[in-house]
């Protein structure tokens, strides 16, 4: 069966990082993600509704090994 095809959604991410450092001093850093979706796509090609997302990722080195944590919240 034959289907329309056309553009998808048009996407985002902005990106800051709030703290960062070498292995030498700290090897840590806190960044923030900010990413979202606009309903461009034709043909009902990708969503319906914008949606954002928000997003904090941490991590911390100790020598060889990172241990990285990320929390996040997408709304609509």
């Amino acid at each position: 069966m034959f289907r329309k095809d056309g553009f998808g959604d048009t996407a985002f991410l902005l990106k800051y990082r709030f703290y960062a450092s070498n292995e030498k001093n700290k090897s840590a850093m806190i960044t923030a993600f900010l990413g979202g979706s606009v309903p461009t796509g034709s043909y009902s090609n990708g969503r319906v509704q914008c949606s954002v997302t928000l997003t904090l990722t941490v991590s911390k080195g100790f020598g060889l090994f990172d241990v990285r944590s990320r929390l996040g919240q997408r709304c609509p």
